[in-house]
């Protein structure tokens, strides 16, 4: 029970991820019609790795967020937004790993690991058994959150990654 009750609140704060990341995409043309907006949903699809975060054919990439050791992957799930606007994100993928450490040990991970790849961290928050930062690189053009919440001795690690447009 105690295991679907963290789900639902990573569901809840991806969710939310997407909300945030959606506002603003689209309205209407001259004509009437609605722009912006539409989204294409996978799942399961992994995209190829780059160096140093972005490529130089503007691909999507994970190379400059460290997996944490040990972590095993549970989930992929990426979406392309289309007629995003200045400041909006085009691509988002989460990623979700699972690892027997705890709370603090994980969220001391990324705290230390994201400065050097180049990410500047916004904010971040503890509470309870769940930590969750925000991070920021390329002049606000590409985003990260990462949080952990542990249940019954297992920790539930989630990625979500947004590149502008």
């Amino acid at each position: 029970m105690k295991r679907l009750m963290v789900l639902m609140l990573v569901l809840m704060l991806a969710l939310g991820c997407v909300s945030i990341a959606a506002c603003g995409g689209g309205g209407d043309d001259e004509t009437g019609q609605a722009t912006g907006g539409g989204t294409e949903v996978t799942q399961g699809q992994e995209t190829p790795e780059k160096t140093g975060g972005t490529s130089v054919s503007g691909e999507f990439t994970w190379s400059d967020i460290p997996v944490y050791p040990g972590a095993g992957e549970e989930e992929t799930f990426s979406m392309a937004a289309a007629g995003g606007q200045t400041g909006d994100f085009e691509r988002i993928e989460w990623r979700y790993y699972s690892t027997g450490d705890n709370v603090s040990k994980v969220a001391d991970f990324y705290k230390s690991k994201m400065p050097g790849n180049g990410w500047s961290e916004v904010m971040a928050m503890e509470m309870n058994e769940v930590w969750y930062g925000y991070w920021e690189k390329n002049d606000s053009k590409t985003g990260a959150y990462i949080g952990v919440a542990e249940d019954d001795g297992e920790s539930m690690i989630w990625m979500w990654r947004g590149q502008g447009s």
